[in-house]
């Protein structure tokens, strides 16, 4: 399915996508979850997501919580954290003190 606002870059997106799947991580990370929905008995019915933990456990969440919070624009996980300088501005910031 293309992307509405470029549909070019689709089908390089899905090839990147088809080999980021195939890491051996990803396809045991991929197992866990579906291990983890089986056990929960809601594999194959939609319902609530899978969310891992940083400490590794995992837990049912809404998908809109889970998936939201990697943010709009990022393509990660998880927010990155925000590294501060000593003036406790975020580096790169352009608002500097006069």
């Amino acid at each position: 399915m293309p992307h509405k606002r470029k549909p070019k870059s689709s089908p390089a997106r899905l090839r990147k996508q088809r080999k980021i799947n195939k890491r051996p991580e990803e396809v045991a990370k991929t197992k866990r979850h579906i291990k983890m929905r089986r056990k929960l008995g809601i594999y194959g019915k939609g319902g609530p997501d899978i969310s891992t933990h940083k400490d590794g456990t995992m837990s049912k969440e809404s998908p809109k919580k889970n998936r939201a919070r990697r943010g709009k624009k990022s393509g990660s996980g998880m927010k990155a954290p925000v590294v501060r300088s000593k003036r406790g501005r975020p580096k790169g910031s352009k608002n500097k003190k006069k």
